[in-house]
């Protein structure tokens, strides 16, 4: 955890107490701490879980609180695990523009990557005060404790120095042609560049867009439209945020062999890959529960009886499935680890698979710049 230029612990706000601090370096930065240190620190970094919780007169703010307080206790189960854990871990993330649209999913994996058992998910029904699980109401973070969240997740895996990755379906970055379109363009004076304006497929698609649209007879919503760059934009805040926690990142130039790797991935894809008859499943719920069962197939999941409930919740999810895609991501995050592991076990859609063997120099800069999705292709 880094420090702070003005105080004692980045996450501390002014006022708290310095055992908050003393606890997050003992735990996070000397990696000598335990479950407790990092229950402690919980507990400490985010007291209003308890005590406005329980303001009178105020409904609203108490299941607020309530519901962030259940989604401590998950995060501290999440962290027992990892801490007690030695083979991979596969987190994924599913992106949103608010943080109660996002999804969050941990898996921890046998050594040999064959079975795994699902630790987190998130969005979650949230728990009545009788351990009944709501009906209709999902739990999940503010962005602010999503963050904290995250970084608690992170540190500890790299405390552990654990085999992980994280996918996150989100475009890393925007087309090069787009970029470029912004910076030459004036209110004024139009096009200031001798160039030529970019077609309006250079200023929507990156070139994984287009590469994995034209494998997979799909296209990613464009990074250029206002809701896609809204959930882009979100990432790039917390990806500045999380700056030292996220590991590698992977555009698929290389092959990170040990320790953390983050990377882009696309769950729709993953889903037309390994399932195509549960395409529309984000909008067909009938189509999510065969999807699962065939998930599970592939990606072999011990499941506890609470996280049944749970995966149950997110099937029924009403909108968008913001629980389901983040197990898609992190069962993305499976398929990745295996690659890294022996790279003839998945075929990973990576750029040499889907431009072939004569990647430019271009080609090459243009997916540092723009990102690139990696996600089971079809054998």
């Amino acid at each position: 955890m880094k420090r702070a230029e003005n105080g004692p612990f980045l996450g501390a706000k002014a006022g708290q107490s310095t055992r908050v601090g003393h606890i997050a370096r003992l735990y996070l930065d000397k990696g000598c701490g335990t479950c407790e240190d990092a229950q402690q620190w919980l507990s400490a970094r985010f007291p209003m879980a308890h005590s406005q919780g329980t303001a009178k007169g105020n409904t609203s703010m108490r299941r607020k609180y309530k519901y962030d307080h259940q989604v401590q206790q998950r995060i501290k189960h999440a962290v027992e695990h990892i801490l007690g854990h030695q083979g991979p871990v596969a987190l994924g993330l599913d992106m949103a523009a608010d943080t109660c649209n996002w999804g969050l999913c941990v898996i921890g994996l046998d050594e040999n990557l064959s079975q795994g058992d699902l630790w987190l998910l998130l969005p979650q029904a949230a728990r009545l005060l009788d351990g009944r699980p709501h009906a209709t109401e999902g739990m999940f973070p503010s962005r602010d404790n999503a963050c904290e969240y995250l970084k608690l997740l992170l540190s500890s895996l790299s405390q552990k120095r654990l085999f992980a990755t994280l996918a996150v379906d989100v475009p890393f970055g925007w087309p090069k042609r787009h970029i470029c379109f912004v910076k030459n363009w004036s209110a004024e004076h139009g096009w200031l560049a001798d160039a030529d304006l970019p077609t309006r497929s250079e200023f929507q698609y990156r070139l994984t867009d287009e590469r994995l649209g034209g494998h997979f007879g799909l296209l990613p919503r464009s990074v250029s439209s206002e809701s896609i760059g809204q959930v882009a934009y979100e990432w790039a805040r917390l990806r500045h945020q999380l700056v030292g926690y996220l590991g590698v990142v992977d555009v698929g130039l290389g092959r990170p062999k040990v320790g953390l790797t983050t990377f882009e991935t696309y769950p729709a894809a993953l889903v037309k890959s390994v399932a195509s008859s549960c395409c529309g499943y984000r909008s067909g719920m009938a189509r999510r529960k065969p999807l699962l069962k065939h998930l599970k197939s592939l990606y072999p999941l011990r499941v506890d009886e609470w996280h049944e409930v749970v995966l149950q919740w997110a099937i029924d999810q009403k909108g968008s499935p913001n629980a389901l895609d983040a197990i898609l991501c992190a069962f993305a995050g499976w398929d990745h680890l295996r690659y890294r592991q022996q790279p003839e076990s998945v075929p990973l859609s990576t750029p040499r698979r889907l431009l072939g063997q004569g990647l430019t120099i271009d080609d090459k800069q243009r997916i540092v710049s723009e990102g690139w999705i990696l996600v089971r292709t079809a054998s």
